[in-house]
């Protein structure tokens, strides 16, 4: 961490000898996910949320925003991170951290959250009014610059951590539900009482760990105002809210509004004509024909029009598969390299 800290100070030089003569505008990591979060608000004017594992020193962060210009009302400090704590259940879960957190995720939908196991998960994480949210610390080890992320008191209170490739258990899915629950709890909290604090009618979320959309639905379903994930919001994000802040503070005056998620390369008709193996389809005959498939097990990868922009984007680029047919689950799990 020294290493880093010490490698931004001499950012500067660095560019200078390689050539760049240009200015340097310095936007702090979670300001950037702010500025991220306000190109999906109207006018850049609300309340947002950022949270991750850690930027600086900063891991969580409460904003007020009015066009496009972030001012911080509070933050959670390393090591009382979110992001590291579910690293660190991912990682006890014998995934990998700060990666498969999406596993995680999805696992947790399986846990039963009234059991012993999912109790002593979510105490791991806790709401705190005045830094947003708070670790038990002696359950973790990666504020001590450990690989492995979880001390022993936690495997004491959770048991053995799983191996790669063993089998999935009660145990484990009641952690996940747990370690879901506890993120859940602590953003909501977060949430209503900033809403209450601005009098904001849109929240942003940005920062990895609203890349988990079941804790964004969660925060559709319990808050009373229009609720917009960054649609990426991690790290490479963060360089659209960077450049986004270093516009305004150069006098760009406020970014133009999005007017579609559909940034990326385009299909064109003649394109896909002359990819087509047998004779062109209309409309119907199309949505006919991958209905069949679909009905006969198979997975059928569609592409149409521009890309959209983000890791959770759908429709430009999807994949769809039989939802009732738990052996095309397990096909389709295999070729994405799910567990």
């Amino acid at each position: 961490r020294v290493d880093y800290l010490r490698a931004m100070r001499g950012l500067e030089g660095r560019l200078r000898r390689l050539g760049f003569t240009g200015r340097v505008v310095r936007v702090p990591h979670h300001e950037a996910h702010a500025g991220s979060a306000a190109l999906g608000l109207p006018d850049g004017t609300g309340a947002v949320l950022t949270a991750d594992g850690m930027g600086e020193w900063t891991t969580a962060g409460a904003w007020h925003l009015d066009a496009h210009t972030p001012r911080r009302l509070r933050e959670a400090v390393y090591p009382h991170s979110p992001g590291k704590a579910y690293a660190a259940i991912t990682q006890w879960l014998g995934f990998r951290p700060e990666s498969d957190e999406g596993k995680t995720m999805g696992l947790a939908a399986y846990g039963a959250p009234d059991s012993e196991t999912a109790r002593r998960a979510r105490r791991l994480l806790v709401p705190d009014p005045s830094r947003l949210l708070r670790l038990d610390l002696a359950d973790f080890d990666f504020q001590r610059g450990r690989m492995r992320l979880y001390a022993d008191r936690l495997v004491e209170a959770l048991g053995p951590p799983r191996g790669p490739g063993d089998a999935l258990g009660a145990r484990h899915q009641d952690a996940a539900r747990g370690m879901q629950d506890a993120v859940e709890a602590a953003m909501t909290e977060a949430a209503r009482r900033l809403l209450a604090e601005t009098g904001a009618t849109h929240l942003g979320l940005a920062g990895g760990l609203f890349l988990n959309c079941a804790l964004n639905g969660h925060l559709l379903e319990a808050l009373d105002v229009a609720v917009h994930p960054f649609p990426v919001a991690g790290d490479a994000g963060a360089a659209w809210g960077a450049a986004a802040q270093a516009h305004l503070r150069l006098g760009g005056g406020p970014p133009r509004p999005w007017s579609t998620l559909r940034l990326g390369h385009a299909i064109h008709a003649a394109d896909a004509a002359a990819l087509v193996q047998g004779p062109a389809r209309t409309e119907d005959e199309l949505a006919t024909e991958v209905a069949r498939r679909l009905r006969d097990g198979a997975l059928v990868a569609v592409a149409r029009g521009r890309a959209e922009f983000g890791p959770r984007a759908l429709g430009g680029r999807s994949i769809l598969a039989h939802a009732g047919s738990v052996d095309v689950r397990d096909r389709l799990n295999r070729h994405k390299g799910r567990e």
